[in-house]
């Protein structure tokens, strides 16, 4: 079954930073940016910009805007309780729109869960670590090359993850 699922800042630099945007790419889910999310890229991962941008081009990944008097009340609230731009946007959406928040932000991702039970919203959250599994089971890549990922994003991109090896967390591991 596609899903829909709206990255936060946190989840589409740990693709970018690897340059394996194709992932995504053949994944079942498409993905959405928020033009939050967007500028964020811009002021802070330079880097990683031109593969964003051939990204968005080549419509890997859409961009979309926060406009809605719902979302613009709910990120109002989020950034009052100290969220920044791309979380507050993408929750935002994920409320009205029923996508799946991309986020590996443990704080903001429990401010926004705290938020939406006090208004009866919800919405699904995935990290990163949860796309991977997914790529896994669909055969994108295998576990030996999901732990290679996992190892350069550890030493080189101050992404650690707490498990040694993916097979630990696949859903058929006992």
């Amino acid at each position: 079954m596609c899903s829909t699922v709206i990255l936060d800042t946190t989840v589409l630099i740990n693709f970018l930073c690897i340059e394996r945007i194709d992932l995504l790419e053949k994944h079942s889910s498409d993905y959405i940016v928020t033009d939050h999310v967007d500028d964020e890229v811009s002021n802070f991962y330079p880097d990683q910009r031109k593969c964003f941008e051939r990204a968005l081009k080549s419509k890997i990944i859409k961009k979309i805007s926060v406009q809605g008097a719902k979302e613009l009340e709910f990120f109002k609230e989020l950034k009052i309780r100290g969220l920044g731009n791309g979380e507050c946007s993408a929750f935002a959406l994920a409320i009205s729109q029923y996508f799946i928040v991309g986020i590996d932000d443990n704080t903001a991702k429990h401010r926004a869960k705290s938020l939406a039970k006090s208004k009866n919203y919800s919405f699904e959250i995935q990290g990163t670590q949860d796309i991977m599994v997914s790529m896994i089971q669909e055969g994108l890549l295998d576990v030996s090359e999901a732990d290679k990922i996992k190892e350069v994003w550890g030493s080189y991109h101050s992404f650690k993850l707490n498990f040694n090896s993916f097979s630990e967390i696949m859903p058929h591991h006992k």
